[in-house]
């Protein structure tokens, strides 16, 4: 499950990871409503990777807010592995997340000067120095390197190999 605030770049990041416009992106904060998935097929499997609404306490208070909010939690609170996005410089109000992530992607690296390594451990809001990877959707720099990351959360290191064999074995991210 890829989470984070409004407008990180998650739905972004998920056409990047589909290889085609699978959700709709804006430069408005709070496109997506919903969770929206997709299957996203790595070096050893398939994996559904689901995007969620921006987790921003915009208007608790508000119905469409509430749902909206539930359907994140409970994704992620369903997934095998937990990605959170935020933007590379962005602005950082206090959120409380659901869940410790199993990796930080900062994004919209072609936006921000950014160090030779793109492994680096980025100072997030929540995560102090948590192992990442800066990604840009937009020039597919680190996507590869995202792919791969996925793949090894997904189905463990290269020396305990395993094989989705049918549509059972997908995993969710």
């Amino acid at each position: 499950v890829l989470y984070g605030r409004p407008n990180a770049g998650k739905s972004a990041l998920l056409n990047a990871l589909v290889g085609k416009r699978r959700a709709v992106v804006s430069s408005t904060a709070g496109t997506t409503r919903d969770v929206l998935e997709a299957e996203v097929e790595l070096d050893r499997g398939v994996v559904r990777v689901i995007d969620t609404a921006g987790m921003e306490h915009k208007d608790p208070l508000s119905e469409l807010w509430r749902q909206m909010h539930a359907r994140a939690v409970a994704a992620i609170a369903d997934a095998d592995v937990v990605v959170l996005v935020e933007e590379i410089g962005g602005t950082h109000s206090s959120v409380s997340w659901p869940r410790t992530p199993d990796l930080v992607v900062p994004t919209k690296s072609d936006l921000h000067p950014s160090p030779a390594r793109r492994d680096l451990r980025f100072a997030s809001t929540s995560f102090i120095l948590h192992p990442c990877l800066r990604v840009s959707a937009l020039t597919g720099v680190g996507i590869n390197e995202l792919r791969a990351r996925l793949d090894e959360l997904a189905f463990g290191s290269r020396g305990g190999e395993s094989l989705a064999l049918n549509a059972r074995h997908v995993r969710q991210i």
